[in-house]
């Protein structure tokens, strides 16, 4: 009988601890909310670092010329890490306004 080869043994556990690390790597940085509109944040609606949200809750509204209106909600379901944007704050269309831990 053969002996197992140990080298191939030792191979497959570092590549299993790497991917483990980079999987929690991508999910400790958080994921990036963008603005969809152009306007000013309204403080009404704004969320704040911390605050619990399920997807598609409204993170950030902009002054329209129709009204408040929302311009970012959440993508995924977690913790607001941290909030990129103020109220009175000019935003664009495509500007990270806030970052969720999933």
């Amino acid at each position: 009988m053969r002996r197992p080869s140990y080298w191939k043994q030792i191979v497959a556990a570092a590549v299993a601890v790497a991917a483990f690390g980079v999987y929690s790597f991508a999910f400790a940085a958080g994921v990036a909310q963008k603005s969809t509109l152009n306007g000013v944040v309204q403080a009404d609606g704004l969320v704040k670092a911390g605050q619990s949200v399920s997807q598609g809750d409204v993170l950030v509204k902009v002054k329209t010329i129709m009204g408040a209106a929302p311009a970012a909600r959440a993508t995924v379901t977690g913790t607001v890490k941290a909030v990129y944007v103020t109220a009175g704050q000019q935003i664009a269309g495509g500007q990270i306004v806030a970052e969720i831990e999933p």
